[in-house]
């Protein structure tokens, strides 16, 4: 399962557990389903070019990055 966020300047991986603000990802993932949230280009806290990666391409380069990770994963 695919988390995808409604970002952009979301960050949804960090070292912190994030209690009910990611409860459906734990159920899942407690139910036997392999979960995968991807901090995709645009997202905040990973520098000024990370976060301007998507200027102008809104839209595309997160999808560009979330395909990459589950080609990755297959």
């Amino acid at each position: 399962v695919l988390h995808v966020y409604g970002g952009p300047e979301v960050q949804t991986v960090t070292n912190s557990y994030k209690g009910i603000r990611q409860l459906r990802m734990h159920m899942l993932a407690a139910r036997g389903f392999n979960v995968v949230s991807v901090d995709s280009r645009g997202s905040k806290h990973r520098g000024r070019a990370w976060e301007a990666a998507i200027k102008g391409k809104m839209g595309q380069v997160e999808l560009d990055d979330q395909v990459e990770v589950l080609q990755w994963l297959a």
